[in-house]
């Protein structure tokens, strides 16, 4: 479990090994379609790799700290926020089934929070 983990080590440790992980990863899978990037798309993958680092060390934190139901509701919820920013941002339209998912995340999230709120 990340909470017993992020007792033994600290969350920069879990981090690091999980981007380390990754980053190797991704490499192989990449390895015959690698294609150098533009100045602009690098500063964007800069960015990126910045903001995402900082969501890993505090999603990591979240979850040595907090009950990690609470912490994946909020991280499902978070589906529907992209989702959102998609239709809004980029006219993507939504499916029945993303549709159908945000309902089954939204009540997964309720009935959770009820069972929570009674412990």
């Amino acid at each position: 479990r990340s909470s017993d983990l992020s007792k033994s080590s600290h969350s920069y440790e879990i981090v690091f090994y999980f981007l380390a992980a990754s980053t190797i990863v991704a490499a192989i899978l990449m390895r015959n379609n690698f294609v150098v990037p533009t100045v602009r798309e690098f500063v964007l993958l800069f960015i990126l790799g910045v903001v995402s680092l900082l969501a890993q060390i505090f999603l990591t934190g979240a979850f040595g700290n907090t009950n990690a139901v609470i912490v994946e509701v909020v991280r499902y919820i978070g589906i529907l926020f992209n989702a959102t920013w998609g239709l809004i941002l980029f006219g993507e339209s939504l499916s029945v089934y993303s549709i159908l998912g945000g309902i089954l995340i939204i009540g997964a999230s309720i009935v959770l929070s009820r069972q929570k709120s009674l412990e």
